[in-house]
């Protein structure tokens, strides 16, 4: 069984009544959108790429008029997160903005100044933009995301994790992959889907 796998089966076992119910609508991407994702991002994980050919997102997703919206993933703070699909992922690749820039103004003319603003990792280059990033998954209020950083700094590891949260604003790196970071929920055992009441 494979680690997407192993996943999949560990976090459903979390799910309420409705959850179960909407999940039966999933289905995985399409042959010709996961080659669009593969050729618009060459260094994408397998394990990525495996998680949609199973699962093309539960961000309000719409399957065959049958509405899909599941938290199905999370930050290392428990803080839930719904997958996205993988048209929306390329059209995250919109956001053609450094994270310097989405920052600067009068009093952010620096790379020290931004870190009085924003707590910022040093694996993480605040000059790359943010359209080279895999962003894969938006926290339940629209504010926080996750993405894969193919384009670390000389102190990170190419397809790390990059936690985005805003206010305290932070990009932080929670995982060296996309592998470890599914393996640390699962030694969670998925506790950012404990707290939900069945009738949910």
């Amino acid at each position: 069984m494979s680690l997407v796998t192993t996943y999949l089966k560990g976090v459903q076992k979390h799910f309420s009544t409705r959850e179960k119910e909407q999940f039966c609508f999933v289905h995985g991407a399409t042959p010709d959108d996961i080659e669009e994702l593969k050729t618009t991002y060459p260094l994408c994980p397998d394990s990525v790429i495996e998680f949609l050919s199973i699962v093309d997102g539960t961000n309000g997703r719409i399957y065959n008029k049958d509405y899909v919206d599941i938290t199905v993933l999370a930050d290392l703070e428990q803080y839930p997160h719904s997958l996205l699909s993988v048209q929306e992922i390329l059209k995250e690749r919109d956001y053609d903005e450094t994270t310097f820039k989405r920052y600067m103004d009068d009093t952010v003319t620096t790379e020290d100044s931004l870190k009085d603003f924003v707590d910022i990792d040093p694996k993480v280059d605040v000059n790359i933009s943010l359209k080279h990033a895999l962003c894969f998954s938006v926290g339940i209020n629209g504010s926080a995301c996750l993405y894969i950083d193919f384009n670390p700094t000389q102190e990170g590891k190419i397809g790390q994790i990059i936690s985005y949260e805003h206010d305290p604003d932070l990009h932080i790196v929670i995982a060296d992959n996309f592998d470890e970071y599914l393996q640390l929920l699962i030694n969670q055992d998925f506790s950012f889907m404990t707290e939900k009441d069945d009738d949910e």
